[in-house]
């Protein structure tokens, strides 16, 4: 803007005439976010809805869907370099390198980048982590990099929870081992805040991947 701060906005590819003002004005797509339907497939997940008499025990995401046992053993074991984000400068330095390789280069939410006050509580509960391997399973190098938020959304109405996992991922390995890590360590890190959910829906920022391979 004239004033020296970035601006940023959010919609869908299908708001042609969102489209069009964004262009009017000078804006440029930085990125793209994206989400799973919550009142689509996850609603209809045994235990997830909020709304009916559902008593189903619910599960993890990845439980839920029934594709736990496809995760491949490279991404559930070779992501061994696990840090966990205690500080804004060092979150700051993360996103900006993110950028600098292709992504948005800010944590994503629903339809938006989430607020600095909802990172600040991520922080605070331990629930900002980043996951890397530097060698596959064949031995070749590779700068495989994940980061990973845990965060609420309080407009999530139709969940019984409405955890969110945020994920910047470099790679298709990356985003698969930033879901495992999702359903057992983070699910972990719910439960230690004294909340026994074992759910969260999922937003993420791919970069350097077509989402289409």
């Amino acid at each position: 803007s004239k004033y020296g701060h970035d601006v940023f906005s959010c919609t869908v590819a299908s708001n042609g005439a969102m489209m069009r003002v964004f262009e009017r004005v000078g804006m440029k797509q930085i990125g793209q976010i994206h989400q799973l339907c919550l009142e689509g497939a996850l609603a209809k997940l045994p235990g997830w809805s909020a709304a009916g008499s559902d008593d189903a025990r619910p599960q993890p995401l990845l439980q839920a869907l029934g594709v736990d046992q496809f995760v491949s053993k490279e991404c559930k074991n070779d992501f061994r370099l696990i840090k966990q984000v205690d500080s804004e400068d060092e979150l700051n330095a993360i996103l900006h390198k993110i950028k600098q390789d292709g992504g948005i280069g800010h944590i994503v939410g629903f339809y938006e980048l989430i607020s600095g006050e909802m990172i600040r509580q991520s922080i605070e509960n331990g629930q900002i982590w980043t996951i890397r391997r530097t060698t596959n399973s064949n031995g070749d190098d590779t700068s495989d990099l994940a980061l990973i938020t845990l965060y609420r959304d309080e407009r999530i109405d139709s969940l019984k929870s409405n955890w969110v996992l945020s994920v910047s991922a470099n790679s298709a390995a990356a985003l698969e081992a930033a879901l495992w890590f999702g359903c057992t360590e983070g699910v972990a890190s719910i439960q230690k805040l004294g909340d026994d959910s074992v759910t969260f829906t999922v937003v993420s920022d791919i970069y350097g991947i077509s989402m289409d391979d």
